[in-house]
């Protein structure tokens, strides 16, 4: 019997529940962040409205303009479908390194601090976008 409040994604088995799962509030938070940015507009069923859509902004150019409209999108969606968490930061590549630039120069790495606001837990999110 399973005693997690949801299915960790990508799905895999587990002896203990059948599934491996979600156990606390903070990692369903973490699932269904990571779920919501990475959903384009109209992929998920019933609402077109749905989602970050990251993959949409791959050719824009790297710079502030391109990150303050994923910032706003992240920010607007985070609010309509997920109340229950606050964005505390969004940065954009900032713990890359000299040659981690160089190595990956057409990859945007996003950092997502956020809170949960029912238990006051903070976590932090990084993403690359590629």
């Amino acid at each position: 019997m399973a005693t997690g409040r949801s299915p960790r994604l990508p799905l895999s088995t587990s002896d203990e529940d059948g599934f491996t799962m979600n156990k606390t509030i903070l990692q369903v938070c973490h699932q269904n962040l990571k779920m919501l940015l990475l959903t384009n507009p109209g992929e998920r069923v019933m609402d077109a409205k749905y989602g970050v859509g990251l993959k949409t902004f791959l050719f824009e150019q790297n710079v502030a303009g391109s990150h303050t409209k994923i910032d706003m999108r992240i920010r607007e969606q985070v609010s309509k479908y997920m109340p229950y968490i606050r964005i505390d930061k969004i940065g954009y590549n900032q713990t890359l390194d000299t040659w981690e630039r160089d190595a990956f120069p057409n990859v945007l790495f996003i950092k997502i601090t956020y809170t949960v606001l029912s238990t006051a837990q903070t976590a932090t999110m990084e993403l690359p976008v590629s």
